[in-house]
Parts: structure tokens; sequence; C-alpha cells
């Protein structure tokens, strides 16, 4: 697992079985196994208590496939008052 900071995101990739782009968004539905329970044991619960926490402090959070195999979840939280930054010309 790698984690990052790039911008305003911060980045987590793994190397593991990855998904499927067209199934992106499932991947945070309660429940929602994009593999088979006989292979990676869980409920498929995580993801979706994972994004759940982040929408009530405001935050996002996207997943997409890596070409080289796993997945990289980006997570965006809402500046904090006062620490906006400024942009465009003065």
């Amino acid at each position: 697992i790698r984690v990052r900071a790039e911008g305003d995101a911060i980045l987590i990739e793994d190397n593991g079985i990855g998904f499927d782009a067209d199934q992106a968004n499932e991947i945070f539905k309660p429940f929602a196994r994009l593999a088979s329970a006989e292979h990676f044991p869980g409920t498929g619960i995580g993801l979706a208590i994972v994004e759940r926490i982040l929408r009530r402090h405001g935050a996002t959070v996207h997943a997409e496939p890596r070409s080289e195999g796993g997945a990289r979840f980006v997570l965006r939280f809402p500046p904090q008052p006062g620490t906006e930054v400024a942009t465009g010309s003065v």
C-alpha cells in the first residue's frame, strides 16, 4: 500500500486484485462484493463504511483501477476555514 499527497488529494494505491472500471460505481455500496468470498473473505461493508465516514466530514472518495493491477483511491477533503489558498491575479 502506498499513501501520498498530490495537490488537494490523498492517494492510496495498492497492488491487490483490482477491479474493472465499469464496477467503480458499485465498489462503495454496502455488501457489494466484487470478488468471491471463497477467494477473499469479508462481508463487503468496509469500503461502504469508509465512504460514509468521509461523506459525513464533507470529503469525497473515488476509486479507479490501476493499469498495472490493484486500485487507487482518491480522497479529497474540503478546505478548513481560514486555510483556503488564494487563486487568480491581484
